[in-house]
């Protein structure tokens, strides 16, 4: 592209760097002993499947209920990931028919305590044993489909030991964000009183984005080891659990009590580094809010940056924008959803006018662009630097919004908003589309015609941004592509890259081999995750309820059976490829009997190369109850 560079780093460095980390021993983790602690709370969630609220009767009976346990499990592995591995959510759940009714936008704890109080006596069971309780209640715009990874929608609301909402929202992130007004209240309980709340993100400084990746930040710069010292509701002191953890990376070896552990990671359990890329594995885990990085690949993203040098191991992706010369940022990649492809170029260049930004792409593909910038470095709730430009790519003019976010009264003064400025009651605008430069022409590529949008951000004093050496802006970026797809992230969803301004640099060596990815770990005794769920109560009587197998093995395990601890079994899968889930759907006949538990332990029995292997695993507690 015409005075575009692509600025890539030294080979020279990297291949230094990744000698030294062969030659010289890692120095010692703080994770030494081959005991590893974690706090778990058990959690139960009450899934009311007949409900009226308002006067409006609504029926989750005949759906399908499969996408509940999925979020529910997303939400428990974000809170894992997040806490750095610290902290493990165990549910015992109920799915009930018992009728709620109630008025109101919030569905309170008295009448769901009423509702399931005596179920929970019959099971020798007690609201006030757990450690928080979590209703969803059934309403008339539950989609059965699984809600694309970061997605966020739906109101809800939470009290101590207690939160509820819809099942008609997004239902990963409501429980992730309910449920920390929870945490946030035990730890205050716990003498913590300083633990951030997360409704208060002007309150809280920090370069971090909305929604999930505020979530993450706060319990992700949370000092570790008080995660050990947080009180169980339910317990009036610390559940602390061990595991064996034998290479001391802070990572649990086996444990399919947790939602991540070293098998599932796919690392070894005798190095802290499976790839030796300076990395190590939590490091590795805890790459993304949502995603991990690859254990046994030193350049995750491909960009031809180690892992452990690159800021950003997920993204192959350029932060340097050089004076008064284009650099590419970032070209083609979507981080999520994974099968989306985009063709697409960003670059960028800055001088003391401002930033521009070079955008290349295919407008077949594309229905909007949502720029979002931190122009004063220091987060999106903070400041008056945080702009959404949103494009239409077939526009004459494509900038067809320019507003930003100020937060500055929100960071003195907790009962104010942060405000947009095109909000009335912002009380005036500070930018408006006609401040920016935009200049577009089309250009043929492989022939197809293309769209080349150059977006000049001007330099702004009342916003903070004033273009120099050293500078640092946050970058995030949502694609609106056509034929469906509601969104595609870039990067992680609100997960913004800060690039950094700087001067023209030449062109250094091409990287001429990456580093090899290393071969993947055998634990052959340890291959097969179950997970039990309620995918359908029916007006019947009859409950549909599935197992869920998984082969974290490198190659095919074959002749699974799946036992009732009495040896009875329940069922049978030819095989499994590696990373495969199968599963098996049963039903059991509750018109008699109007309420089960559900097998918490389940016998696995397979086959690797003709040898056997068997396995036993503790389940989610499940009871169902159609009366």
């Amino acid at each position: 592209m015409n005075g575009e560079i692509m600025y890539k780093k030294s080979i020279f460095m990297v291949a230094l760097v990744f000698t030294a980390l062969l030659a010289f021993p890692k120095p010692p983790l703080i994770y030494s002993s081959p005991q590893y602690k974690y706090t778990q709370f058990n959690v139960l969630v009450v899934i009311l499947l007949d409900v009226t609220h308002d006067g409006r009767y609504t029926s989750l009976v005949d759906k399908n209920l499969t996408k509940i346990f999925l979020e529910l499990e997303k939400a428990r592995l974000f809170y894992w990931r997040n806490s750095h591995l610290r902290f493990n959510i165990n549910f015992t759940y109920i799915v009930t028919r018992m009728r709620c009714t109630f008025d109101g936008w919030w569905l309170g704890p008295d009448k769901v305590r009423r509702v399931i109080n005596n179920l929970l006596k019959e099971y020798g069971l007690s609201w006030d044993e757990f450690d928080g309780v979590v209703a969803l209640w059934a309403a008339p715009g539950y989609n059965e489909k699984e809600d694309p990874v970061g997605s966020v929608y739906g109101p809800g609301g939470a009290v101590y030991k207690y939160s509820s909402y819809q099942l008609d929202g997004a239902i990963a992130w409501l429980f992730v964000h309910e449920f920390h007004h929870q945490v946030d209240e035990d730890f205050r309980r716990s003498g913590f009183t300083e633990y951030p709340h997360a409704d208060l993100p002007a309150q809280l400084p920090g370069n971090f984005g909305e929604h999930f990746d505020f979530n993450a930040y706060i319990l992700r710069t949370w000092n570790e080891s008080l995660w050990l010292k947080l009180k169980a509701p339910g317990l009036g002191m610390p559940r602390v659990v061990e595991t064996l953890d034998a290479d001391g990376d802070g990572v649990p070896d086996y444990d399919p009590n947790v939602p991540l552990d070293e098998i599932r990671l796919g690392s070894y359990l005798n190095s802290s580094d499976t790839d030796r890329d300076g990395l190590n594995d939590k490091e590795e885990a805890m790459a993304g809010i949502f995603f991990p990085s690859d254990p046994l690949s030193p350049d995750t993203d491909g960009d031809g940056v180690l892992d452990g040098i690159d800021p950003y191991p997920l993204y192959p992706v350029n932060p340097i924008v050089p004076k008064n010369q284009y650099n590419v940022i970032v070209e083609n990649y979507i981080n999520y959803p994974k099968n989306v492809e985009i063709n697409y170029v960003l670059s960028a260049l800055w001088n003391e006018s401002g930033v521009f930004f070079n955008l290349l792409l295919d407008p077949t593909k594309v229905s909007r662009i949502h720029l979002f910038l931190d122009l004063d470095n220091n987060g999106w709730f903070h400041g008056k630097g945080n702009y959404e430009l949103i494009l239409d790519p077939l526009k004459d003019n494509p900038l067809t919004k320019a507003h930003l976010l100020d937060c500055v009264k929100a960071e003195k003064d907790p009962n104010e908003p942060c405000r947009w400025d095109d909000d009335p009651a912002h009380g005036g605008r500070i930018i408006r589309e006609s401040d920016f430069k935009v200049y577009v022409s089309n250009e043929f590529k492989e022939g197809k015609v293309y769209r080349r949008i150059i977006l000049g951000v001007p330099s702004n004093s009342e916003t903070g941004f004033t273009p120099k050496m050293g500078t640092r802006i946050g970058l995030r970026i949502e694609i609106i592509p056509k034929g469906g797809i509601p969104w595609a992230s870039v990067f992680e969803r609100y997960n913004q890259v800060y690039l950094e301004f700087t001067a023209s640099r030449p062109l250094p060596a091409e990287m001429s081999e990456a580093p090899k990815k290393v071969p993947p770990p055998k634990y052959p005794d340890k291959s097969i995750y179950i997970k039990s769920i309620v995918s359908r109560v029916k007006k019947d009587g009859t409950v549909e309820w599935s197992l869920m197998a998984t082969n974290y093995y490198p190659s095919t395990v074959s002749n699974i059976v799946l036992k009732y601890e009495n040896g009875t079994v329940l069922a049978e899968i030819p095989s499994l490829f590696p990373g495969e889930t199968g599963i098996l759907p049963l039903q059991l006949n509750l018109k008699k009997s109007k309420t089960t538990l559900l097998p918490e332990r389940i016998i696995v029995e397979y086959y690797i190369n003709n040898v056997k292997y068997s396995l036993t695993q503790k389940l989610n507690t499940i009871i169902v109850d159609i009366r």
